[in-house]
């Protein structure tokens, strides 16, 4: 079997290029959550704030499976892959952002008892800050590897790389 040589993505450039996603995204990501909190609203009905999660999943995890990662990653020419050197198949995306998508749903949760003007319970506000601490060190766990891998790249077998490094 050969073995593909690849150029990993480190830490610096994967948090510059989530930056960068997170402000381009923010637009749309506002307008969809404004609608979602106004339907919400209107319809009585809390969990439809979870819409603009739910779209910016659909969108991310497409965009991943099709064209081998997110908006910041594709303008940056980045890729990411498994250890074939293909995109992730769906399952392989859902497990990459099981992380975001289980903070997405805690933060929903929170937002709907702040909706509701009551102070959410104990138990969520602590899920909440582990969150916080489980992204803290899956971020570092990218510093520390030689493939700078984060624990969600190795539950999914993914890999974050150059695309040059796929061209060769």
């Amino acid at each position: 079997m050969i073995e593909i040589q690849f150029q990993y993505v480190g830490f610096w450039k994967r948090l510059i290029i989530t930056f960068i996603e997170m402000l381009v995204m923010s637009i749309p990501l506002t307008i969809i959550y404004r609608l979602s909190v106004y339907l919400a609203e209107a319809l009585g009905y809390g969990p439809i704030s979870l819409i603009h999660w739910l779209v910016f999943f659909i969108f991310d995890i497409t965009l991943l499976v099709k064209f081998g990662g997110t908006l910041g990653k594709l303008i940056f020419k980045i890729r990411v892959v498994n250890r074939n050197g293909k995109y992730l198949n769906v399952k392989q995306a859902l497990t990459r952002y099981i992380f975001i998508l289980a903070y997405g749903v805690i933060l929903s949760v929170e937002e709907y008892f702040s909706y509701l003007n009551v102070e959410a319970p104990d138990v969520i506000t602590q899920i909440s800050l582990f969150y916080g601490l489980v992204f803290i060190i899956d971020s570092f766990t990218i510093i520390f590897n030689n493939k700078k891998r984060a624990i969600h790249d190795f539950m999914a077998g993914s890999y974050v790389v150059t695309k040059k490094s796929l061209d060769i």
